[in-house]
């Protein structure tokens, strides 16, 4: 293995703890790594669609990695950028900028808010669909080995910082219930049934919110179905199906501000709540107790997802 860095790192995985080199970056013998410049939106989405598929049989074995690297600058897409069925895909941009001078990905997602029971609607994950659970300034979805660095993810729907009507979007969803059931709003970034993505060095700002970690998939220890769901997801839901297919990701070193809610979690198949709660340390002699850590616990099980975090 030719090895970049390593570090350990816990890791959260939707489907539960898992210990993950997430530090360690490493590159099989023999694969290659592909260098795409963006400084466009147009530039930016075609380096993303350059990277190999994500396919879970095994169509593209390739181990090859496309790294996209953002130069600094404004990008106001007319769409979300999207991130779809890839795999081993770096998107850098600058990590040592501050919000002032990294590259500026702005764009608020007021398309994706269908939120009721129409299944061809809810299947739809093409460019013009819009499901609510595919929102996002950027969506990664069913996408595995994906790295977002050095970038600002803005969900204004103005080029201001100041506090407008519409900085921040928001709108009812019904869930099937044929009313509002909850409210909901534009996200920043959306990972969505995915494995091992990195989120490092982001800035995250103006959104309902910031970053949205969904893995609903099939399986799971204590999975169980969500009242919610449609029929058909109720009664596919099982423990022992598909379980660990999802989830070891990393947000790390990210600044989260500005937005209605900071991160949520939706783990597997609404398996359990993650709470961060703040360490307590019992040796006075201990170097880290002159100040706050911060530990996950996983504390309930919930019918439906919740959202932790303000910012």
């Amino acid at each position: 293995m030719k090895t970049l860095h390593g570090r350990f790192r816990m890791a959260l995985g939707t489907g539960g703890f898992t210990l993950a080199l997430v530090g360690l970056l490493s590159v099989t013998v023999g694969a290659t790594r592909v260098t795409c410049p963006a400084v466009d939106v147009a530039s930016l989405q075609a380096c993303i669609n350059t990277a190999h598929t994500n396919n879970p049989v095994g169509l593209d074995p390739s181990t090859d990695t496309t790294i996209v690297t953002v130069a600094a600058g404004l990008y106001h897409p007319t769409r979300q950028i999207r991130i779809n069925n890839r795999k081993n895909l770096w998107i850098i941009g600058d990590t040592t900028a501050t919000e002032a001078t990294q590259p500026h990905i702005l764009y608020q997602d007021t398309v994706h808010t269908y939120t009721d029971d129409d299944t061809a609607k809810r299947n739809d994950t093409s460019a013009a669909g819009t499901y609510g659970q595919n929102n996002g300034t950027v969506w990664i979805y069913m996408s595995s080995n994906i790295v977002l660095e050095g970038l600002l993810i803005d969900g204004n729907g103005y080029n201001s910082t100041t506090n407008v009507v519409g900085r921040i979007y928001a709108y009812g969803a019904t869930l099937g219930l044929g009313k509002t059931d909850e409210v909901r709003g534009n996200i920043g970034v959306n990972v969505l049934m995915s494995h091992a993505v990195q989120l490092r060095y982001l800035s995250v700002t103006n959104t309902w919110d910031g970053i949205a970690i969904v893995s609903p998939n099939l399986g799971g220890a204590f999975s169980y179905p969500d009242p919610n769901d449609p029929p058909a997801e109720v009664t596919a839901t099982l423990p022992t199906s598909q379980a660990g297919l999802y989830g070891s990701h990393l947000v790390e070193r990210c600044r989260i501000h500005d937005n209605t809610c900071g991160t949520g979690l939706t783990p597997t198949r609404r398996e359990r709540r993650v709470r961060l709660v703040p360490c307590r340390n019992t040796s006075p002699t201990s170097a880290r107790s002159t100040r706050r850590c911060m530990r996950m616990a996983v504390v309930a099980r919930w019918p439906t997802p919740r959202w932790v975090g303000r910012s």
